[in-house]
Formats: C-alpha cells, sequence, structure tokens
C-alpha cells in the first residue's frame, strides 16, 4: 500500500513537470492597471546604458492605458494620430515603455496608418515581473 502511494505521487509528479517546464500560465486574460498618479516627479538614473529614447515620428500620442496579466505580459491599450498628410507606418522604436526599474522597453509593433486618422491598438511590451509605469513618444 505504502509503496503504491508513493509510485502515485511520483507519476503524478511526472506527469506534471512539461506543463511547467513549459512556461504556460493558466492566467492569460488581461485587465487595465491603475494609473499612478505624480509619476513625472520620478527620477532614474539617465546614464545607464538601457535608457532609450524614443525615435521621432509622424505620431502624436493621444491616450494610453496599461493592461498586464498574471503572466507578466506587459500590454498598452493605445490611441495615436497620424499628423501627416499620407500613410505613415508606427514601429516599436516610436513608441517606449519606462519600467517601474527605470529600465526602457521597445513596443513590438509595425503598423501602417492613413494620414490624418486617429487609430486605438493594443501594443505588447514582452514580459515582465516590473509594471510599466509610462509611455514615450516623439512627433517630429
Amino acid at each position: 500500500m505504502k509503496n503504491s502511494s508513493i509510485l502515485i505521487i511520483v507519476v503524478g509528479m511526472v506527469l506534471s513537470l512539461p506543463v511547467h517546464a513549459k512556461g504556460t500560465c493558466d492566467q492569460p486574460a488581461l485587465f487595465f492597471e491603475q494609473q499612478l498618479p505624480n509619476l513625472d516627479e520620478l527620477v532614474f538614473k539617465k546614464e545607464r546604458e538601457d535608457i532609450w529614447i524614443p525615435k521621432s515620428s509622424y505620431f502624436e500620442l493621444i491616450n494610453y492605458h496599461l493592461m498586464s496579466n498574471l503572466c507578466g505580459e506587459r500590454w498598452v491599450l493605445i490611441t495615436v494620430k497620424n499628423i501627416s498628410q499620407g500613410h505613415a507606418t508606427i514601429k516599436g522604436e516610436n513608441i517606449i515603455a519606462v519600467m517601474a526599474n527605470g529600465f526602457r522597453r521597445e513596443a513590438k509593433i509595425e503598423r501602417r496608418i492613413e494620414g490624418g486618422k486617429i487609430e486605438t491598438f493594443p501594443v505588447s511590451f514582452g514580459i515582465s515581473k516590473i509594471p510599466i509605469i509610462k509611455i514615450l513618444m516623439e512627433q517630429k
């Protein structure tokens, strides 16, 4: 009886290993994060090598909302306006996330938008334990 109990426990552990080894997440649904006030008062060291400045573009940042899930995925629902007359493509280098530890991340996106149009769409910043606190964009 004792040996069969140990065998069942060992088999159960072995069968559960592949699920955990893949790093799957059982809570993939995104939720909106609460925006914190007075984030402009935060001061991070400027000499950090990872500090990126967004590449200027023909897009104006209208609004954004931070989103995440329990798996650590970091997303932003962003609204931008193409201020040029013609089509323009917004890329990751144009949208930078400031993380709560001062590091910055480039967005994972490439999207073409007609001139003068306003669009809202989700943008991924990958997986991180550290939350996003602010989005940076530079317009021409």
